[in-house]
């Protein structure tokens, strides 16, 4: 259950990469090819697999620092 907690806390500490891309999406808005509610969907699907990923290493690993894992998963 401890090792659940964990996941949880790290899952939700990847949060922070929804603003983070709203910010970098909105100035674009006018000019996307696609519409905006597909780009959201998949975002957010991809988001779900990502963070669960980096959750997975966080807790896996015992990395207590966020930074670490954080910064490759902007890159991506």
């Amino acid at each position: 259950m401890d090792a659940f907690i964990k996941f949880l806390q790290a899952f939700f500490s990847f949060v922070i990469i929804i603003p983070l891309s709203l910010f970098c999406l909105l100035p674009l808005k006018n000019q996307l090819k696609y519409p905006i509610s597909k780009i959201v969907t998949l975002f957010l699907c991809s988001f779900i697999i990502l963070g669960s990923l980096s959750s997975i290493v966080m807790t896996a690993f015992d990395i207590q620092n966020l930074n670490f894992v954080l910064f490759p998963d902007l890159v991506i």
